[in-house]
Formats: structure tokens, C-alpha cells, sequence
């Protein structure tokens, strides 16, 4: 039943993707509202040192576009601009995490090596 229903919803979806891009839109920007939040309350926790400074654009970044999604998103109508808008936001906030995950690893302390 639930497959049925999943590839019903689906087939739905490529046939007239308009229709999920508002909902999509306001759970996208929820969501990135959410996690902006919780990145920028971590970047106060991670030293300078350690990628701070990425932890903050990240989480700016994530914030500030679920803020103006949810203000003045895109519409229905315009699947190419919504497109844009998330295709911008997935580059640079990862563009941003990637950075933060490099710097990271180079600052970790290798692991320890067993008795030889």
C-alpha cells in the first residue's frame, strides 16, 4: 500500500512538479532557519582556531536564506527561479561545511599507533 502510494506521489511530482514547490519551499526554509540557528550556537563554542569564522558564514548563510525564502520565496509558477535559489544555497553553504570539514581534519592530532 505505502508503495503504491509513494510511486503515485511520484509520478504526480514529474508530472506537474509545480505543484510541490511551495510546500517544498517552506519545509527548505524551515529547515534552513533550524540549522542556521543551532550552526551559529555551535560557532560560539569552536575556537578561532578550529574554523570558527566558516561555522559562522555557514550558519548566516543557512539562516539568511530560510529567512528570505520564507519571505519572498519564489513562486509556484517560476521552477527555474526556485532552482537558482537552491541551487546558490546548496554551493555556498557547502562550499562553506567543506572547508570547515578540511580545516578540521588538518587540525586533528593523528591517532596514535600501537606498540611495534
Amino acid at each position: 500500500m505505502e508503495g503504491s502510494v509513494n510511486l503515485g506521489v511520484a509520478g504526480v511530482i514529474l508530472i506537474w512538479p509545480a505543484i510541490v514547490v511551495v510546500p517544498f519551499l517552506d519545509l527548505a526554509s524551515a529547515w534552513a532557519i533550524v540549522t542556521g540557528a543551532l550552526m551559529l550556537a555551535a560557532a560560539r563554542r569552536l575556537s578561532l582556531a578550529h574554523g570558527q569564522t566558516l561555522l559562522l558564514v555557514a550558519g548566516i548563510v543557512s539562516a539568511g536564506w530560510g529567512i528570505l525564502v520564507a519571505g519572498v520565496g519564489p513562486s509556484a509558477d517560476d521552477v527555474a527561479a526556485t532552482r537558482v535559489w537552491l541551487g546558490t544555497y546548496a554551493l555556498v553553504f557547502g562550499a562553506a561545511l567543506l572547508i570547515l570539514a578540511v580545516r578540521l581534519r588538518q587540525r586533528r592530532e593523528p591517532a596514535p599507533t600501537g606498540p611495534s
